[in-house]
């Protein structure tokens, strides 16, 4: 960032947003003060709600990492899947569109399962879709899990997580598949547990007023191919 500074005349500044006045065109900032735009750009990143049964953020800095955000959590997950003995299972939930990268929970199932084909024998992934199918690049996908990696994924589509067991790493769910229920209050546990949990925008973007108002639709609407909220015109969503 030093030569944004020193070359072109790019203002730094090291804070955090706590708030978004877009009547007035200011952004407030934690450590006190504003900055007036013209035009703002805003990557707020997003926010991770509890699965069922889960009581506190915490477990997924200590329990049950969805690993979501690089850092800390990637670490666990990583330490928690060398530890695992083999034999033992992988459970990863997938969460229902919308989140935050569409292909990102099935290219994470075939890393791991990759990795345990290599050096876990006997493991599995056992992977809690709450989508009906795989949602972005199905053949690509499916040729992975049922060729490359058959015997290792262990693939359920329509599977709605209704309870978490952090500390024993039980997951309890219903599965329906093509409108036929196929099981309802089955459990599944699992060594290393993986939940992706369902996402939205953060709150600064909810007290900005920029989300759609679809509760189903937690996220800023923008225009894809400029990033231009549809909201405010002087404003662009990017990242959350």
């Amino acid at each position: 960032y030093d030569t944004l500074v020193s070359h072109y005349g790019v203002t730094r500044v090291n804070a955090r947003v706590s708030g978004i006045d877009r009547a007035a065109r200011y952004v407030t900032l934690e450590t006190g003060g504003t900055i007036s735009y013209d035009r703002l750009v805003l990557a707020p990143g997003l926010d991770f709600d509890l699965m069922p049964g889960m009581s506190s953020l915490a477990e997924y800095d200590t329990l049950v990492p969805h690993a979501w955000k690089a850092g800390p959590q990637t670490q666990l997950l990583r330490n928690q899947l060398l530890a695992m003995p083999a034999g033992q299972n992988v459970v990863l939930t997938i969460p229902k569109s919308p989140y935050r990268c569409p292909p990102g929970p099935y290219e994470r199932v075939c890393v791991i399962a990759d990795w345990l084909k290599k050096n876990k024998a006997g493991s599995r992934i056992i992977v809690l879709d709450a989508n009906a199918d795989i949602i972005v690049e199905k053949e690509n996908f499916s040729h992975a899990f049922t060729t490359l990696y058959a015997g290792v994924v262990d693939y359920r589509p329509g599977c709605n997580v209704t309870h978490v067991d952090s500390a024993n790493r039980v997951v309890t769910y219903d599965q329906v598949v093509n409108l036929v229920p196929v099981a309802t209050q089955a459990q599944v546990q699992a060594a290393v547990l993986n939940p992706i949990p369902p996402q939205r925008a953060p709150q600064l973007l909810r007290d900005a007023g920029l989300l759609s108002g679809d509760p189903t639709k937690p996220f800023a609407p923008v225009d894809v191919l400029s990033y231009q909220s549809t909201v405010d015109p002087l404003v662009h969503v990017i990242g959350d």
